[in-house]
């Protein structure tokens, strides 16, 4: 059994201020024996990947990329306004015409709901403007402007004489060459997982690049589906962003949109849309074996060639990275498909004063960032223990005999999601205070939550068939035609 001595822990650092920092920051404070808590966001402004950008001129990742990022993310500058310098941007994965994907009653989070106006399913300006409400209380202990380095950890003796760990986070303000280093018991890691780009290295699609620059990007710089009128477009991977991306561009594109898909065999469990097509101008294709630069031609593995081909976007996903922890050994990351040397998705075998948020995906993330942080807390308060290294161990084995060691590892989805939480809120439940009201409260979720992400992915469906003037007017659940039974007795 690990087990923190209460206060122990004084100083922490959350790298991000997007939704799981947001909620990391609530709880870590809530603990009266934490004295400190300091939130390092690169950005300008709380919300993390929700903050819109352009699609910046020079993308942060090359073609192919198949391996994690070793360096911190390189800002560009944004276009002046009125006089005004541009602002430092980092570019953000969200699109002009991105909505939520999840019903507003489950989004949220649980102490703050989306207002009655916003959509079922809010767009990313209104998601953005919900995070910057939930962000008021703990803004001052954001350092906008402040991307981290490096962190490092070393040892050093506490009262009593026993050594415990501490940890060195290197920092620097953007676009200056400020740099400073600060001391801290414990590191929480909430950066998010949807900033280093995969592209995979598909025989010929280096040389494409080079000859046609700019017509093969990554969905992180897509944009406006109105920048592809009348233009041959083939969107690679069929998931969520996928699908919603080529029923935006369908309409504008040359026709048909041709959306490649994995082969059933070898597609991720999970990995496929809940959303399907709803174009009849995309037509479904095999995957692609071969760019050939010359006469702009694509061949894909059924044979099939298309030429003339002048948009190429690559839904492919993401790499788990994370530059700034480059010096850690044993490693959180080594090809970018999972993290390594984690238990129960958070806490860091070695020294789990070291944790992570949100590293699951095809979850409900704000729940999920709110039930994580309260263990978190609780853990680094003193207030509750981790089972020893070796079951901690125990546990990342069990799950790579289930899962492997790709992608898969740490997909979730219904129910295991609603398990999870479960089982989280059950080990917060348990910590030491809480019949005395220690700490901000989690809580899991009720029985219409359980129908909703249950039902959420009939009820996505039926409101994105609708057209967006529709869509806009679908402010609940009920207005989708969807009744909780327990509602209506």
């Amino acid at each position: 059994m690990t087990k923190l001595l209460p206060g122990q822990v004084k100083r922490v650092a959350i790298i991000g201020a997007g939704p799981s920092g947001l909620a990391a920051a609530k709880y870590l404070t809530a603990e009266k024996s934490i004295s400190q808590v300091t939130v390092y966001e690169q950005r300008a402004n709380p919300g993390g990947v929700w903050n819109a950008t352009p699609s910046l001129t020079s993308p942060s990742y090359s073609i192919p990329q198949t391996t994690p990022d070793s360096t911190p993310p390189v800002p560009l500058k944004g276009d002046a306004k009125d006089g005004q310098e541009g602002p430092w941007l980092f570019q953000s994965a969200v699109y002009d015409y991105l909505e939520a994907n999840i019903p507003k009653p489950l989004m949220n989070y649980t102490d703050l709901r989306f207002q009655d106006e916003t959509p079922l399913f809010p767009a990313h300006v209104a998601v953005n403007q919900y995070l910057d409400a939930y962000a008021e209380d703990v803004r001052s202990q954001i350092r906008f402007g402040t991307q981290v380095l490096d962190v490092q950890r070393y040892s050093h003796r506490i009262e009593g004489g026993e050594e415990a760990a501490a940890w060195q986070v290197k920092s620097k303000v953007v676009g200056t060459d400020e740099e400073e280093t600060a001391v801290y018991d414990s590191v929480v890691v909430a950066n998010g997982h949807y900033d280093c780009a995969f592209i995979p290295n598909i025989k010929g699609v280096q040389d494409w690049h080079r000859a046609h620059p700019g017509s093969v990007i990554h969905s992180k710089n897509y944009k406006r589906s109105e920048n592809y009128e009348g233009k041959k477009v083939v969107v690679v991977g069929a998931g969520v962003s996928g699908v919603d991306i080529a029923n935006q561009i369908a309409p504008h594109a040359q026709y048909p949109l041709l959306l490649s898909r994995r082969a059933a065999k070898e597609a991720v469990k999970g990995s496929s849309s809940p959303l399907a097509p709803e174009k009849t101008s995309i037509e479904d294709v095999s995957e692609i074996e071969e760019f050939i630069a010359d006469k702009r031609t694509i061949r894909f593995i059924d044979g099939r060639t298309e030429t003339g081909v002048d948009e190429v976007i690559f839904c492919t996903g993401y790499l788990y990275s994370y530059p700034f922890l480059q010096n850690l050994e044993p490693s959180v990351v080594t090809t970018g498909n999972r993290t390594e040397n984690l238990y129960f998705h958070m806490f860091y075998h070695p020294e789990p004063t070291l944790s992570f948020l949100c590293l699951p995906t095809r979850i409900v993330p704000f729940i999920m960032a709110e039930v994580q942080s309260g263990l978190v807390a609780r853990f680094l308060a003193g207030r509750c223990a981790l089972p020893s290294v070796s079951e901690r161990t125990e546990w990342e084995d069990r799950l790579l005999q289930e899962k492997g060691s790709g992608k898969a590892f740490h997909f979730m989805g219904f129910p295991e999601d609603a398990r999870y939480i479960d089982e989280v809120v059950s080990m917060v439940e348990k910590a030491d205070g809480e019949d005395e009201g220690l700490g901000k409260k989690t809580q899991g979720w009720d029985k219409k939550s359980i129908w909703i992400r249950e039902n959420s992915g009939k009820i996505v469906a039926a409101v994105r068939g609708l057209d967006p003037e529709a869509r806009e007017k679908i402010k609940t659940l009920e207005d989708a035609g969807f009744h909780y039974e327990e509602d209506t007795e």
